[in-house]
């Protein structure tokens, strides 16, 4: 239902000519911004229903394979004063280089130790060996009168007299041998071990002037005493120096406690003839579990 106006809103409308306009500029603009937006609306309902992005996908797919030149259509490079055709495109095979597996060598060389040949002389002197340098000249002190004292590439011993008597006592310096194995590099476990000098296992050993200063000592010797400590290691020491220097199956054996003159003296009249065999077979056990 439409509203009339009354005579005198009608006279105030023609009386206010502004607002008409207002009111004419105002409707305009409002279909205006109407139309506009069905506008938008329309263009943009079109893009989201046109756009789809599988298809631009398998265009661009489509033109880059499609871009890919067949292999007719391939063209061949020649180089000059080379009639070997090379095709662009194609890789070149590369042999592959045979892997020969180099088989492990189960045992290796080593060097074996052999026993100087030494006899003993009938009229040689009587070589006393003692454990340590000082020892030796504790013991050198108390036995008889210093004749003589050499130094043989820094490893001292003395020559004494004890009535009449000539003895030389030197010295040893610790164990001069250790265990190793006869077939070293095996794969498997091996049990065959045997003494051998220390110069033989580590190059440059400092023992390796003891070694040969009691080498060179024992070639004229005519007796073998021990005097190392009475203990099992000890008594190792001595063994192999009596065997394995000297080339003798057994030597006679000192027995103290202390490096006391009085002590000392009445070991050597009461020496054995023999090495304490019990001892030094218990310590060389000892040295074999260690190794074991």
């Amino acid at each position: 239902m439409v509203k009339r106006k009354s005579s005198q809103e009608k006279a105030s409308e023609s009386f206010f000519r502004s607002n008409i306009d207002f009111k004419k500029t105002t409707e305009k603009t409002v279909k205006n911004n109407e139309n506009r937006e069905e506008m938008l609306r329309y263009v943009t309902e079109k893009k989201v229903k046109d756009y789809n992005p599988k298809n631009e996908f398998k265009s661009k797919t489509t033109e880059i394979f499609s871009s890919k030149p067949l292999k007719e259509e391939l063209v061949t490079i020649e180089k000059e004063g080379n009639l070997e055709k090379k095709t662009r495109g194609t890789r070149k095979k590369i042999p592959k280089k045979k892997i020969t597996k180099k088989n492990k060598k189960t045992t290796t060389k080593s060097e074996v130790y052999v026993t100087p040949k030494i006899l003993l002389k009938k009229e040689g002197y009587e070589l006393i060996i003692t454990e340590k340098p000082q020892a030796a000249l504790k013991i050198s002190n108390a036995l008889g009168v210093a004749t003589k004292r050499e130094i043989l590439r820094g490893v001292p011993y003395y020559e004494i007299d004890r009535k009449g008597k000539k003895i030389i006592v030197a010295c040893a310096v610790g164990h001069l041998f250790t265990l190793k194995q006869n077939i070293p590099g095996s794969s498997v476990p091996m049990f065959d071990i045997s003494w051998v000098p220390n110069y033989m296992v580590k190059k440059n050993d400092f023992t390796k002037k003891y070694y040969d200063t009691l080498l060179k000592l024992a070639k004229n010797a005519g007796s073998i005493t021990v005097a190392t400590d009475f203990d099992v290691e000890g008594e190792v020491i001595g063994k192999n120096v009596v065997k394995l220097i000297c080339n003798q199956k057994d030597a006679s054996r000192m027995k103290f406690s202390t490096l006391t003159p009085k002590e000392l003296n009445e070991a050597y009249e009461n020496k054995n003839s023999h090495l304490n065999w019990g001892q030094a077979v218990a310590g060389e056990s000892r040295h074999y579990l260690d190794w074991f």
